[in-house]
């Protein structure tokens, strides 16, 4: 928030054994970037931009987590389930694979966040065990009756914090 309360951005933290991994919206990401320079310093806390090597995959739906389960392989120790936001990384052969449980469709679903070459093959897998691929206007009706606001449409930097509804 700024100093006045408004948004700079909707965001999730994961902590992770190396640090932790902020998750900004690419709308939001210059808004950050911008309060991230100004308020924390770089030798006192180190922070770089890894989306040009991280990408990020959504699985949503009743089978999401026995999905991911499966299409990671023998390997992985999932739990049956997840509390909202909780996580684990997962590691394999190609690197490794943060699983984050996310609520943000109103349906049981997870955020895989991984090496570009990881999360293509994790797709290519999930698709032959039966997953069906969706995109745009079935994301956002699922969004919007989730109740969910989108950075950079329904909540901006001239939003106050107690208008946005972000209580997920």
């Amino acid at each position: 928030l700024t100093a006045k309360g408004k948004v700079i951005a909707d965001l999730r933290i994961f902590a992770r054994g190396d640090g932790l991994l902020v998750d900004v919206p690419p709308r939001a990401a210059a808004g950050w970037w911008a309060m991230i320079r100004k308020y924390v310093n770089p030798r006192m806390a180190r922070y770089e931009d890894i989306s040009g090597s991280l990408s990020q995959l959504g699985v949503f739906g009743p089978r999401a987590l026995s999905l991911v389960r499966e299409a990671i392989g023998a390997g992985a120790v999932l739990p049956d389930t997840m509390p909202s936001y909780g996580h684990q990384e997962i590691g394999t052969g190609d690197g490794s694979i943060l699983v984050a449980s996310v609520p943000d469709f109103g349906v049981g679903g997870c955020e895989l966040f991984a090496p570009p070459a990881v999360v293509q093959e994790m797709r290519a897998w999930l698709v032959r065990l039966g997953a069906d691929q969706v995109a745009g206007d079935a994301l956002l009706i699922a969004r919007i009756e989730a109740g969910r606001p989108e950075w950079g449409g329904d909540v901006d930097d001239s939003t106050l914090a107690q208008e946005a509804a972000l209580t997920a």
